[in-house]
């Protein structure tokens, strides 16, 4: 008998694994829309409970302490089948409604026994890793943000629960989530939830941060223009919308979240001198639905929006653009296919131009000195043709000027200074030797 039963539990256990390898949610960090999980899982152990009749004879398997699988179960422990546990993973206690600052409200994995324990920290309370610890809301359980929240890095942060954000209040709350991939979940019958509670609530995501809302899943609560997600510094969503790259919360759960844009060049937030060329490049990760579009924006300082052009070469997306006004430029990258969109943000500082302008110098000349012992100061702006500056050039000119009358003798040299001056109002000059001659 122990035989038979141990036979029939390797026999799930692989069945579990190889089910869980087809139907694991985005382990890779692929922002693309997720299907129903577990439903291969579900299935698999329903054929088996059936041909095995595993709980006659008090056959019972017993999986993370958990006997007479049933659908929660399975759901939870499928998921750490597929979610590869690691130490320092946290998961919902379900001690009621818990805060997330409480660490009552958490429970943590040790691999060493391979079980949850309880923990004397909350997630994102102490530096982890990497790597980074995920954060599993189970089915059922819910978990609120009251105060102020930042987190330091944490994994996948997955809620198959309820996470409520705010204090159901008119104050400012921010929480600050420090994940690369946040996801609501669905695990059938129930569904993950993000309930703003507040009129001012804003959750922060990190910059190349992505978003996946399985179907049936909801960001929901109170509803105003004041409740916002941030990706970066870029608004992304707020409760009722906000024009072409701030999406409604009705717009991305529609869409099933993001796919994952990121910009490439530069790699992170620049400072550059005015009249300099930017370059831009920018990529997506995951596994698009259909064509991927791409839209580059630019915000000046003065809160102007432009869209710039771009070419696109594989899955790389490459624009540019020259600043000429002092202070933050806002560069927005955009990618969408048919049902997602995301999009990354880059701050460019741009610095007064300390360039100087360029050109040739012309050569030293001789004038003729006339019967009345004078020369007269020739043309030699006309014969620059190369002044250059990254900001443009504004004028070019020489002193005497051109045409000048000055008392001079045989031999005598004189001293014509060329001045370019940059838009910026940079100069470079040159002097030139006018020699009289008889």
């Amino acid at each position: 008998m122990k035989k038979i039963i141990f036979n029939k539990i390797f026999f799930l256990f692989f069945i579990l694994l190889f089910s869980s390898n087809i139907n694991a949610r985005n382990l890779s960090g692929n922002p693309t829309p997720a299907t129903p999980i577990y439903t291969l899982q579900d299935k698999v152990v329903s054929f088996f409970v059936d041909v095995f009749e595993l709980f006659n004879n008090n056959d019972e398997i017993k999986i993370n302490n958990t006997y007479n699988i049933s659908n929660t179960a399975l759901n939870q422990t499928s998921f750490a089948l597929a979610a590869a546990l690691a130490t320092g993973d946290f998961q919902s206690s379900g001690v009621g409604t818990g805060d997330w600052d409480d660490p009552d409200s958490w429970l943590t994995y040790d691999s060493s026994t391979t079980s949850w324990v309880t923990t004397t920290e909350y997630p994102g309370e102490n530096a982890i890793g990497p790597p980074f610890p995920n954060v599993t809301i189970l089915t059922g359980h819910i978990i609120t943000v009251t105060s102020d929240l930042s987190t330091n890095d944490l994994g996948e942060v997955i809620i198959q629960g309820t996470l409520i954000l705010g204090d159901n209040s008119s104050n400012q709350h921010t929480t600050t989530l420090n994940t690369q991939q946040l996801t609501i979940a669905t695990t059938s019958p129930e569904i993950g939830r993000i309930r703003f509670n507040g009129t001012k609530v804003r959750l922060n995501l990190p910059s190349n941060a992505s978003l996946t809302i399985e179907p049936s899943s909801l960001i929901d609560g109170n509803c105003t223009n004041n409740d916002e997600i941030f990706i970066g510094n870029q608004k992304y969503a707020t409760c009722v919308g906000g024009g072409s790259t701030t999406y409604s919360f009705g717009d991305i759960i529609a869409s099933g979240g993001t796919i994952n844009a990121e910009i490439t060049t530069p790699p992170s937030n620049a400072t550059t001198e005015a009249c300099s060329l930017v370059s831009l490049q920018g990529t997506y990760n995951g596994s698009p639905s259909g064509t991927v579009n791409y839209q580059w924006k630019l915000q000046d300082p003065n809160g102007i929006t432009t869209t710039l052009t771009f070419s696109i070469s594989g899955i790389i997306s490459s624009s540019s653009f020259t600043p000429t006004i002092v202070g933050d430029y806002l560069v927005s990258f955009e990618v969408s296919d048919n049902n997602n969109t995301n999009l990354e943000t880059r701050t460019v500082t741009v610095t007064a131009d300390i360039t100087d302008p360029t050109f040739t110098c012309p050569s030293d000349v001789d004038a003729n000195l006339s019967a009345d012992c004078q020369i007269t100061i020739p043309d030699l702006v006309t014969g620059i043709t190369d002044e250059a500056d990254n900001c443009g050039i504004a004028s070019v000119s020489q002193s005497p000027a051109s045409g000048a009358v000055v008392a001079s003798s045989h031999n005598n040299t004189h001293t014509v200074t060329i001045t370019v001056t940059d838009t910026a109002g940079i100069t470079a000059t040159c002097d030139v030797t006018i020699t009289a001659k008889m």
